[in-house]
């Protein structure tokens, strides 16, 4: 399928799929005025080794690495999940307008997902959506409920297979400055504690909102130019508890997946990185 076709089915998607779905689906309205940006504050040295200090290992979440995209994994944790379970998927997402080039027919990750749920709706008819971008940098659009409505091939759920998910909309570091060290390409100091402080931020939302069940993926590693292998390793540091996030108050998180669609350089490394956690 061209650009130009995908970008003509986003505009029906956006001007008639979705407000005839969100017409019989009060949940899905209600996702869409719920929806709320959350900030938060880096994390500064102190509270990370207060964190590091009472991090209960034993209590951490079950965490692997698929290929899978990203909707797909959030309906096996639903399928596969006591009735209790609150999902959340990371929308890795542009900080400077809704959906990205969504409307433009661009397909990466967040383009998928405003393609084939009501992610979009909820970024821009939200009440104070008008505040949402340009996001800042410590910054989560937080987005319960959103309905999906398309399965990863963009053919139309039936009614009955409708089914739910939160979403997190943030951003990676676009283009980080970079330097070559002995193991390859790796953050400036300064890069790689907003990565840090964005991964914590991350985690913060998770507790607040009390998700048990969470859908990541290879953060900002493709147009924005990330480290894959510093971002599985922020990622693992701090499901680990050596970078603050894994206190005993941030344990209703019983499982994590990072699923990454392609089948190349970034899958491998996060299964590297997390081979045996």
């Amino acid at each position: 399928m061209s650009r130009n076709v995908r970008a003509q089915q986003a505009k029906n998607t956006v001007n008639n799929v979705i407000p005839q779905i969100l017409k019989t689906n009060p949940r899905a309205r209600a996702g869409i005025e719920n929806t709320e940006m959350i900030n938060y504050s880096p994390v500064s040295e102190i509270e990370t080794e207060q964190r590091r200090a009472s991090s209960p290992i034993a209590n951490l979440p079950k965490t692997s690495v698929v290929q899978a995209d990203t909707l797909k994994a959030a309906q096996t944790f639903l399928q596969n999940s006591p009735p209790n379970s609150r999902i959340a998927v990371l929308n890795m997402a542009s900080p400077f307008q809704p959906g990205g080039f969504f409307l433009d027919g661009a397909l990466a990750q967040e383009e998928a997902l405003c393609s084939r749920s009501t992610l979009y709706a909820a970024l821009t008819q939200a009440p104070k959506a008008s505040t949402f971008y340009p996001t800042p940098p410590l910054s989560t659009i937080y987005s319960p409920d959103v309905l999906v409505f398309r399965d990863e091939s963009g053919k139309n759920l039936s009614e009955s297979d409708f089914f739910y998910t939160d979403v997190i909309s943030a951003a990676g570091i676009c283009q980080p400055q970079l330097v070559l060290g002995v193991q390859g390409l790796r953050y400036s100091e300064k890069d790689r504690k907003e990565m840090i402080s964005k991964v914590e931020g991350l985690f913060e939302v998770v507790k607040k909102k009390g998700i048990t069940h969470l859908v990541l993926g290879a953060w900002g590693c493709g147009m924005y130019g990330n480290p894959p292998e510093e971002v599985a390793g922020i990622f693992k540091a701090v499901l680990l508890g050596s970078k603050g996030a894994s206190t005993k108050e941030e344990c209703q998180l019983a499982e994590v997946v990072f699923a990454i669609f392609d089948k190349g350089e970034n899958l491998r490394i996060f299964e590297a990185a997390f081979s045996g956690v």
